[in-house]
């Protein structure tokens, strides 16, 4: 056994609470590659991450060519390639050199404003190169961040850190996460660590802490939505947040049994919430309604 951060760590064998995870990541994903294993494996397919946009890979391409003396600068459509150097002892100069945009079809466009022919034939190429790569491939940041989706939301897990990286997953969804992190590792260089934890009283706390930040952050920025927005938010806006705020509180009713805690404060808070939702997604309504009725009469 081992004590990290709170956590007594066990063997498979020993009954527990649930599981600490973190993961490694590292060079790109192959979407095809990940899809294959995802589908073997059995898992839901509209759980995989989506492959990025023709925009994100010239952003990412685009990025490949910056150094100590070029800049990289949004233009509208596009990005901007500028030359930085000296001009005598304390001045700067910036020369434009080439643009990039993406056209209706997704494909690359090129302008030389400013720069060598040469330089320019040479950079088309090398971005072109790039932005082929980028668009086949899945980046470390785009893992990652579909990782946490998949441990907070899908798996019921909650975050142990603020700044993530480390998350606590819950006794009944380990058997998937382990699914998951089979399908990932068998995919590229990413991998998934695992340490089951037993309930005792320190997971208990830690856990528990971890749940309360979590929702009270989330009814915290909810709060703030309905109150600078609420009034001019649609019914169909708002039913959107009343369903994940009824998913929330499902989430809290299964951490609640988990953890063999109430946790009625919290629980009082998310009613008030949802009390505030579904009245203002009645107002809505009636005012929808009232504006279509209107629409009929003068049509």
């Amino acid at each position: 056994m081992a004590n990290i951060d709170g956590f007594i760590g066990v063997t498979d064998g020993v009954s527990g609470t649930g599981a600490v995870v973190l993961w490694s990541l590292s060079g790109t994903t192959d979407p095809g590659i990940l899809n294959a294993n995802w589908k073997a494996a059995g898992l839901d397919m509209g759980l995989l991450p989506r492959t990025k946009g023709p925009e994100t890979a010239l952003r990412r391409a685009m990025a490949e060519q910056k150094n100590a003396t070029t800049l990289i600068r949004t233009v509208k459509g596009g990005f901007s390639l500028v030359h930085e150097s000296r001009e005598g002892d304390d001045g700067l100069r910036h020369r434009q050199g080439f643009i990039v945009k993406i056209d209706v079809l997704g494909r690359l466009t090129f302008k030389n404003i400013d720069g060598d022919e040469y330089d320019f034939r040479s950079f088309q190429r090398k971005v072109e190169a790039d932005f082929e790569r980028y668009l086949g491939v899945l980046e470390t940041d785009d893992i990652g961040a579909w990782l946490v989706k998949l441990a907070e939301i899908t798996c019921d897990g909650v975050r142990l850190r603020e700044s993530g990286g480390i998350y606590f997953i819950p006794e009944h969804k380990i058997g998937l996460w382990a699914t998951i992190s089979s399908a990932l590792e068998a995919s590229g260089g990413s991998r998934v660590f695992r340490m089951p934890a037993m309930s005792c009283e320190d997971t208990v706390r830690t856990v528990l802490h971890a749940f309360e930040v979590e929702t009270t952050a989330r009814l915290s920025r909810l709060e703030s939505e309905l109150a600078e927005d609420g009034a001019e938010m649609s019914s169909r806006v708002l039913s959107s947040r009343e369903m994940d705020t009824r998913a929330l509180e499902e989430k809290m009713t299964r951490y609640e049994k988990l953890l063999n805690v109430q946790l009625s404060s919290i629980r009082a808070a998310m009613e008030e919430t949802s009390g505030r939702i579904v009245q203002l997604r009645m107002r809505a309504e009636a005012a929808e309604a009232a504006k279509a009725a209107e629409a009929a009469k003068a049509a």
